[in-house]
């Protein structure tokens, strides 16, 4: 209160400067906050990853975590390490990442009024809207360590450019010794409604559309989507998931942003090269959750080129490769009622198209 600035929402006791007798930036970076952090965290033990793994924040391990891919037990993706090692990540709210990319970006934002942290955005060690003299950007950062989250980074950054009008543009980026971080523009709308009688689905499956007609960049096709191959019934079945389109996959209410009539998708984390059915799959999937009737979602699909396109067994293999998935997660979380209603969801398609995962 009164521009009292504290490490964070439940430590206001601690005040370490205030904004009305110092910029912010000097107050991120300042002995007092320096201080502040040593003592905090002085008193807690930081006995396990949270970054990254079972219980973490990138996964289907996170009852919060929706917009992750329920893809594996202990990593943010299929076949790449932890993002570091374990027992040394610090939580966002103790290791403070506004002081620490401060210096790092303020050659494209100017002086600093405020960094407000999303909602969202689990899978980064922040995600925030910085209000500055050149902005305001909507800004994601990420420790610089190897392992699947960094390269999550590292694949938005890249195909950013690629996506014209679909996504909101990168404007900058900094990579530094400790830090990666990224500037993109920000947009100011709210999450789409899948309900059936929602006035936003020709919105997002326009966007599918509009996606699945993106070339594949070159250097996208090292991108080979693997992560529904453990749970096909076989290597004949995960084979069908190969192709040369560049797919989104990460389908789901919050990444599909709506301002005014348009639709804007966002969080580009894991793009692939896949089938091109895969994308308007999952989103047959996210429509049975949200209350569709697997014909109603299936017929929604059908205005979209590759599902129509698509060899029904093929279709057959992935929604009993979801619904495999998803049984997974449940099996390592019953309590999280969003794996539950996910894999409810894949039973209801399958048993709509007369497959069995047995």
């Amino acid at each position: 209160m009164g521009g009292s600035v504290s490490p964070c929402v439940f430590s206001t006791w601690l005040s370490v400067g205030n904004v009305q007798d110092a910029p912010l930036g000097a107050i991120l970076s300042g002995p007092e906050i320096a201080q502040a952090n040593a003592t905090i965290r002085a008193g807690r033990n930081f006995g396990g990853s949270r970054s990254c793994g079972p219980e973490s924040p990138c996964g289907p391990d996170n009852d919060d975590a929706r917009s992750c891919s329920p893809d594996t037990d202990d990593e943010c993706s299929p076949g790449t390490p932890g993002s570091a090692p374990r027992g040394t990540e610090r939580t966002m709210e103790t290791d403070l990442p506004e002081s620490a990319i401060l210096p790092l970006i303020e050659e494209h934002t100017g002086p600093v009024a405020g960094i407000h942290r999303t909602e969202r955005g689990f899978s980064s060690d922040l995600t925030a809207v910085v209000d500055c003299a050149m902005g305001p950007f909507f800004v994601k950062a990420m420790r610089n360590r190897p392992g699947g989250r960094r390269e999550s980074l590292v694949r938005e950054r890249r195909i950013n450019a690629h996506l014209g009008h679909i996504s909101p543009h990168l404007l900058w980026d900094v990579e530094a010794e400790d830090w990666l971080v990224l500037g993109f523009e920000v947009v100011d709308g709210r999450s789409s409604d899948l309900a059936p009688d929602s006035t936003d689905l020709a919105l997002v499956v326009d966007a599918i559309g509009d996606i699945g007609r993106l070339s594949l960049p070159q250097f996208a096709r090292e991108w080979t989507e693997t992560r529904w191959d453990k749970f096909a019934s076989d290597s004949s079945e995960a084979e069908l998931f190969r192709g040369d389109s560049l797919l989104y996959t990460d389908i789901n209410p919050s990444n599909f942003i709506v301002v005014k009539r348009r639709v804007w998708a966002v969080d580009w984390a894991w793009p692939t090269r896949g089938a091109g059915f895969i994308d308007p799959a999952l989103l047959v999937i996210q429509f049975i959750a949200a209350g569709h009737t697997p014909g109603s979602a299936e017929k929604w699909a059908e205005r979209l080129p590759a599902w129509r396109q698509a060899a029904p067994q093929a279709i057959d293999a992935f929604a009993a490769a979801n619904l495999r998935m998803y049984r997974a997660a449940v099996d390592r979380k019953p309590d999280v009622d969003w794996l539950k209603a996910m894999a409810d969801a894949c039973q209801v398609w399958i048993d709509h198209r007369g497959v069995t995962t047995e």
